[in-house]
């Protein structure tokens, strides 16, 4: 899977009767959701989230495969009996507007509630490792980096979560034997209405190379 298809970039549409059962599915919400038109006809809309009625407008959206996403969500009702309920993946707008060389970094996106990891396919490449279906456990990544960095880096990482702020720190990765690095993360946090800190997603990108020839 590309960064590309795996960040929804059109809005998904459900219409929904009185009782919540889906009656329309929109092709944007199936590649948003993961449930094809067939098996979602056959839910309930509050399947879809961890709150409903959607009070505040921005709540948690639960996939197919039990992933998260923020999500924006406004409701129009046609009638008594019927509404066209909109929800936009705000991880996935915010991610694109943040990053603008897709080709050469690596990008991640973390669930801090479901603690599911993400990385594109450049980012296994950053760190040495062949593309696999999920990365590597934290605790194997943080034993890579080397260990005159990593308290600083954990700490840094904390207090960007506990404050949603914005994340930047270097760091010097070992890759295998004698392939030490210079890795460079830039993230950002998002946050719900109550301060609840949901997902950090940003980029990384490898800099050694510039830090040599300085």
């Amino acid at each position: 899977m590309t960064v590309f298809e795996s960040l929804p970039l059109v809005d998904g549409v459900v219409v929904a009767n009185a009782s919540g059962s889906i009656v329309f599915w929109s092709r944007a919400a199936e590649a948003l959701f993961g449930y094809a038109s067939e098996e979602a006809s056959s839910l309930d809309v509050a399947r879809l989230f961890d709150a409903w009625p959607a009070a505040p407008a921005t709540l948690i959206a639960r996939r197919k495969d039990g992933s998260t996403f923020l999500a924006e969500v406004t409701i129009d009702s046609i009638d008594d009996a019927t509404s066209v309920i909109t929800i936009r993946d705000r991880w996935g707008d915010e991610a694109l507007e943040s990053i603008e060389e897709l080709d050469d970094i690596g990008v991640f996106d973390r669930d801090l509630v479901g603690d599911d990891l993400r990385w594109s396919e450049q980012l296994f490449h950053i760190h040495g490792l062949p593309p696999a279906p999920h990365p590597p456990a934290l605790e194997e990544l943080r034993a890579r980096v080397v260990e005159e960095d990593r308290a600083r880096v954990l700490a840094t990482l904390d207090d960007a979560i506990r404050m949603q702020a914005a994340l930047r720190v270097d760091y010097r990765f070992r890759r295998g034997e004698g392939d030490l690095r210079k890795l460079r993360v830039i993230g950002r946090v998002v946050a719900d209405e109550t301060g609840r800190a949901l997902r950090i997603y940003g980029s990384v990108r490898d800099i050694t190379e510039g830090e040599r020839r300085r």
